[in-house]
């Protein structure tokens, strides 16, 4: 049996702990790079026998709403009381380091490296900037430090340097729309590697999990390794320019204008008096987005345990079981936001009408009573009947039995996958389902955008 995503009220998310007895806990989760990491990680979460724990210094920001409904326990820390840090870390398995904005993030980092030391986390991945070895600002010269001491108290600890996140130039879009030109510091033929925050995303749980399962502890290979993690192409502002030019086709075309850096320290600055840049103020878009996304995930889980049941044998079919669950717990979740986001939308956009029940359910399903508990059958909502569908009997079945419920199943998925929520939503162009960064941005942020590591 897996662990249901719950959703729960905004201080606290309670878990099954006596199945979830293992945590992934990532820091700094109410600010941009920290939240948005979560979103990812717990967006594609591939099995429900591990935790989430997101620790944060103020628990009623609003970006915390978001993990809370993905199914996240969020935990407040304060840095001055180290008996808060300890107790946050305790069943951490494998803990991502993101450094505070604030000020003292080097003496922070060195108070949860020693939480982490007492809890004997198995592994930590310590998030980064690329130029912490070289670069003299004092931002760069921080993240040294911060390196540093993380090696020094924890052995099973990888550094990863990113590159400029692609998500970050968003921050550009007031510049472009309203003067139409692009600011940045560097030469217009200056070379840079921005990275995706899917492909971080994607390098910590290369390292964290193993065939969707939270590893024991990291692989003794990557102890005290440092990463740089950098996109799959250079590009240079021109280019940049002329991809926005390509893409927006109006007569007046953007330009690029280098500024130094206390000018574009100020444009920075002052970007939170623009609220229109900030995301969150349009949480409709941004939860219509994630219910799209997580719907297409639930449903992709739902087919990669039909292939699973398939293939028949003992692992194939436990497996199978895991994962058709934990695609019912993603389009659970996928239903809570698009309800979020259209609170008057009638409830029958997520029903099934009572001739596809009475027709269709009744008489695929009479003859595989082994499975199915029709009395548990709901006429209304679309996931009760795949909840009631009973999975994790499938290994009783003999390879006949089993081929009969595996072609049913597939034909209730496919349906289900037209009907469960709005055709429109589903085809929506989605993008990128990350808040733009929040704003206003803080002193850490600024200063590293002006040199392209942020």
């Amino acid at each position: 049996m897996t662990t249901q995503i719950v959703l729960h009220d905004k201080k606290r998310v309670e878990t099954d702990r006596t199945r979830c007895e293992r945590d992934l806990t990532v820091t700094a989760t109410e600010r941009w790079m920290g939240n948005s990491l979560a979103r990812g990680l717990l967006g594609d979460r591939q099995r429900s026998d591990w935790n989430f724990r997101a620790l944060t210094t103020d628990a009623d920001a609003e970006p915390l709403d978001d993990l809370r409904r993905f199914g996240a326990e969020v935990v407040e820390i304060n840095y001055e009381k180290q008996e808060t840090l300890e107790d946050s870390l305790r069943g951490t398995e494998f803990l991502i380091f993101i450094a505070e904005s604030d000020r003292d993030r080097v003496r922070q980092a060195e108070a949860l490296a020693r939480a982490a030391r007492k809890n004997d986390v198995k592994g930590v991945i310590v998030l980064s900037v690329r130029g912490a070895d070289e670069i003299n600002t004092k931002t760069h010269r921080d993240f040294r430090e911060i390196e540093k001491i993380w090696q020094a108290h924890v052995p099973c600890v990888a550094i990863f340097r990113s590159s400029f996140i692609d998500q970050g130039f968003f921050i550009w879009s007031q510049t472009i729309k309203e003067d139409g030109s692009l600011i940045m510091t560097l030469h217009e033929r200056d070379p840079f590697t921005p990275v995706n925050l899917d492909d971080v995303i994607r390098a910590i749980r290369s390292l964290a999990f193993y065939e969707g399962k939270l590893v024991d502890a990291l692989d003794r290979r990557y102890h005290q390794k440092i990463f740089t993690l950098t996109g799959p192409d250079v590009v240079t502002p021109r280019d940049i320019v002329a991809a926005i030019n390509a893409a927006v086709r109006r007569d007046i075309q953007v330009e690029y204008e280098r500024v130094d850096r206390y000018e574009l320290s100020d444009y920075l600055k002052n970007l939170h008096r623009y609220e229109d840049d900030d995301e969150y103020g349009r949480e409709r878009g941004l939860s219509q987005r994630t219910a799209a996304i997580l719907a297409q995930r639930g449903f992709a889980l739902l087919h990669e345990a039909i292939a699973d049941f398939i293939k028949g044998n003992e692992r194939t079919l436990e497996k199978g079981a895991n994962t058709f669950f934990n695609g019912i717990n993603i389009l659970e979740s996928a239903r809570k936001f698009f309800d979020d986001a259209n609170p008057t939308v009638d409830n029958r956009n997520f029903s099934i009408n009572k001739n596809f029940s009475d027709h269709i359910l009744k008489n695929q399903f009479q003859q595989n009573t082994t499975l199915t508990n029709k009395h548990h059958i709901r006429d209304t909502i679309a996931l009760e009947h795949l909840k009631s569908f009973g999975v994790e009997k499938i290994a009783t079945l003999n390879a006949v039995e089993r081929h009969s419920v595996i072609v049913e199943l597939t034909k209730v998925i496919e349906s289900f996958e037209k009907i469960l929520l709005p055709s429109t939503l589903l085809n929506l162009d989605i993008g990128d389902y990350y808040p733009r960064p929040f704003l206003p941005l803080y002193h850490t942020e600024v200063e590293l955008m002006q040199v392209f590591e942020f």
